[in-house]
């Protein structure tokens, strides 16, 4: 399902499995060209985590470890390297 208003992000639960799709600006697709799981000229990486929190700043944090997170409102206005957020339903 994708997400798209806060009422649909306000449900999310921890552990709820969320697929994002990040821009090339982002740290996760050069994190991933790094890794050489994706080549530097592909648009986009796709990620898959298990969603920690959504914060009192109103971030969705789905690494603790590596420090992976999103704002809401920007994402929702078009303005986050997070493109598009989806919730894995099984």
């Amino acid at each position: 399902m994708k997400l798209e208003n806060q009422g649909q992000f306000d449900e999310l639960k921890k552990d709820d499995i969320i697929a994002v799709k990040w821009n090339q600006r982002s740290d996760e697709h050069r994190a991933a060209v790094r890794k050489k799981k994706i080549k530097e000229s592909d648009p986009h990486f796709i990620g898959h985590y298990n969603m920690v929190e959504i914060t009192r700043l109103n971030e969705v944090v789905l690494e603790v470890k590596r420090n992976i997170y999103f704002n809401i409102k920007m994402y929702l206005d078009g303005e986050s390297t997070a493109l598009e957020a989806y919730k894995i339903v099984g």
